[in-house]
């Protein structure tokens, strides 16, 4: 029997990020700048989708941290052995604003991350 990604229950997880420049020479010996992720965590995971964008709008259990994790991502993630290719990026967001007043807002995928998925599941 073969199922497909629609026969599956799903969850959707929500990961919080922190990606940083570094400093790195490369063969030929030139000095680049290198956007990597330097930290991650999985924060949760919701039965819906609204409940999982509701908890990063509302940045539940302080998510953001200080600054320590800027980034979210919300990720759809079929039930079983992770299989890369089944999790589907729902959503990023990214902090704008100061610690206090600021909050999460939808965003682009970090460049250099475009052939990167299943974030919740390493």
């Amino acid at each position: 029997m073969s199922l497909s990604s629609n026969d599956l229950k799903v969850i959707y997880t929500v990961t919080a990020m922190k990606f940083s420049y570094e400093k790195v020479v490369d063969r030929a010996g030139s000095l680049r700048r290198l956007y990597r992720l330097q930290r991650h965590r999985v924060w949760g995971w919701h039965s819906s989708i609204k409940e999982a964008e509701n908890s990063v709008k509302e940045n539940h259990c302080d998510m953001y941290e200080l600054g320590y994790y800027p980034h979210v991502l919300i990720e759809k993630v079929p039930e079983g052995i992770c299989m890369a290719s089944l999790i589907k990026e729902i959503q990023w967001y990214k902090w704008v604003g100061g610690s206090k007043t600021g909050g999460y807002k939808p965003c682009d995928k970090p460049k250099g991350y475009s052939n990167t998925v299943a974030f919740s599941m390493s």
